[in-house]
């Protein structure tokens, strides 16, 4: 995404900033984010309240540091922030502070929950980090410990019921079982509880968003989100809505901190501000100001991008994210909102379902027209609806062995997620602790003509190239699409920033063999994610319903 950034500092008694951009597609995105003029993201500083419209941001001064943390209230009129030993809240509105507590440690970390109520990191030493969970309930005074944890950064869910700790990666029911999950570090949870960050290789990276369900943690990220221009993520936690993650980047120098959100569903990054570290962040993209004017809507694709759906497949039985932007005139100007609620469709009720947030595939369908309206305004766009995925998944055997020959178990994998550290084995039957391979197979259900790009993320132990036993030199990964190899349009090697993309392939409607095979060799982790994009189908994991096992009777359990 191309921005040319202009940024006009203004300097008066209250001290504001104005940046002002031009960011293609981002005029959807509005909200306020808590910032802090630090250094780095473990130093105080003074608090900044950030307003986003679109490419605008309007930098206020909240608090005269040191602030070392600060978190929104649940409606966002206020935020708990830490200074000098003392829990302070201040008033968005009149910048005014009041005292409700204390902690101990230098460092400590705050969750705004329900019932007004305050989550925080303590401990007993101001030099050691806090271990322990604390409640302070800001209408009784009263403070007491609820769960005793990692130490380092916690997060809370707005309930109070659930915890996560930023290394390594660990969540709780709190008062209850804790749980270990995937990653070195990194470790936050959702303000609903139900979603969990942690970062998935030594560089900081690829962040993983897992789901924590009544069960524990997900084995398997749901989702990632990768580091742009080579920089890590630092700093990585949720923000005041389980749809948006705020991050730090600590590289280069010259513009450090950079403060960052993304959209983790859609994997979509808005810089805040340079020169800020990143609380928290509270999004209003959904808020309509009183006596807002709707101008028009507009039919966009999912995500904070407002890139509008011209025409859209979707498979008879499956669902669609979209989004019926409005654009309103206000007092202030123009914005953009979502919107949730007024929104009526025409189309054939009987082949397509459609709301304001989504849209599925009821029968089988050539071209549909779908019009949606709302107080007076119109929008349209086109789906053909294909016939309903029925795969299985891959059929994935494991090879006690670098060489493929020694197989010890057969499985269906719905997808190719894995993520398997130093050791660790894929499954009881193989033998994490010396060299084993692993080959996918199956076949895709091909939607349409076109040119498909397949691509793998890949982590240390599954990238570059080993020795045979013959003493032949091969990839530790290949990928071959109807025999024939993938050409990587780039090589690989640190930092394993984001997957690496094949060459595009040519495809008939119809179906196509694919195989994957990845040797593990080392005690590094070992990381394969297989992806896809192509006509109607934006990069996402491959597999589901589009891939065709074959595999008959598998001996081990399948895994989704």
């Amino acid at each position: 995404m191309n921005e040319t950034i202009k940024r006009i500092w203004l300097a008066a008694a209250a001290f504001a900033l104005l940046l002002m951009g031009v960011s293609d597609g981002l005029a959807g995105v509005r909200g306020r984010a808590l910032l802090v003029d630090a250094p780095s993201r473990v130093k105080p500083g003074n608090l900044f309240l950030c307003t986003i419209n679109g490419d605008e941001r309007k930098l206020e001064k909240l608090v005269e540091g040191p602030v070392v943390d600060a978190h929104f209230s649940p409606d966002g009129k206020q935020a708990v922030y830490g200074m000098g030993g003392k829990i302070m809240v201040v008033d968005l509105a009149t910048k005014s502070s009041r005292e409700v507590g204390a902690y101990v440690t230098e460092l400590t970390y705050f969750n705004w929950g329900l019932d007004d109520k305050v989550y925080f990191s303590d401990g007993q030493d101001a030099k050691k980090d806090p271990v322990e969970i604390f409640c302070l309930d800001l209408k009784t005074k009263e403070k007491k410990a609820i769960h005793k944890g990692n130490a380092g950064r916690s997060t809370v869910s707005d309930d109070g019921k659930r915890a996560a700790w930023v290394m390594p990666p660990v969540c709780a029911e709190v008062g209850g079982k804790q749980y270990r999950y995937m990653g070195g570090c990194g470790g936050s949870i959702s303000p609903s509880g139900k979603y969990l960050t942690s970062n998935l290789t030594t560089t900081h990276k690829i962040m993983g968003i897992f789901e924590f369900g009544v069960d524990g943690p997900s084995a398997q990220p749901v989702a990632t989100v990768t580091g742009l221009k080579n920089y890590a993520i630092n700093g990585f936690s949720f923000g005041r809505s389980d749809d948006w993650v705020c991050y730090t980047v600590e590289h280069p120098e010259n513009v450090s901190p950079i403060a960052y959100i993304a959209y983790w569903r859609t994997d979509d990054h808005v810089e805040v501000a340079q020169k800020h570290v990143i609380k928290d962040f509270f999004d209003e993209s959904e808020a309509i100001p009183a006596g807002a004017e709707l101008e028009k809507i507009v039919i966009c694709a999912e995500g904070p991008t407002e890139t509008p759906l011209a025409s859209a497949m979707v498979n008879a039985g499956a669902s669609r994210a979209l989004r019926v932007v409005g654009h309103f005139r206000t007092k202030d100007g123009p914005i953009t909102a979502a919107l949730r609620e007024g929104v009526a469709w025409k189309a054939d009720a009987a082949k397509l379902a459609l709301t304001a947030t989504e849209f599925k595939g009821l029968a089988e369908s050539g071209r549909i027209t779908a019009t949606a309206e709302c107080r007076g305004k119109t929008a349209s766009f086109d789906v053909t609806v294909l016939p309903p995925l029925t795969g299985d998944g891959f059929k994935a055997e494991f090879f006690g062995d670098a060489t493929f020959t020694k197989s010890v178990l057969v499985r269906v994998d719905r997808h190719i997620n894995y993520r398997w550290d130093g050791s660790a084995s894929p499954d009881p039957a193989v033998n994490g602790k010396a060299p084993w391979s692993v080959r996918w197979t199956g076949a895709i259900d091909v939607p349409a003509d076109g040119e498909y790009t397949f691509a793998i993320q890949l982590g240390e132990g599954s990238d570059g190239s080993m020795k045979t036993e013959g003493g032949e030199k091969r990839p530790r990964t290949a990928v071959w699409v109807n025999d024939a190899p993938l050409v990587w349009t780039k090589t690989g090697g640190y930092p394993w920033i984001a997957p690496r993309a094949g060459q595009p392939v040519a495809l008939k409607k119809g179906r196509c063999q694919i195989k994957v095979e990845v040797v593990d060799a080392s005690a590094h982790p070992v990381v394969a994610q297989l992806y896809w994009s192509g006509p109607g189908i934006k990069q996402s994991l491959l597999g589901g319903g589009y891939v065709h096992s074959g595999a008959g009777a598998a001996s081990g359990k399948p895994k989704e």
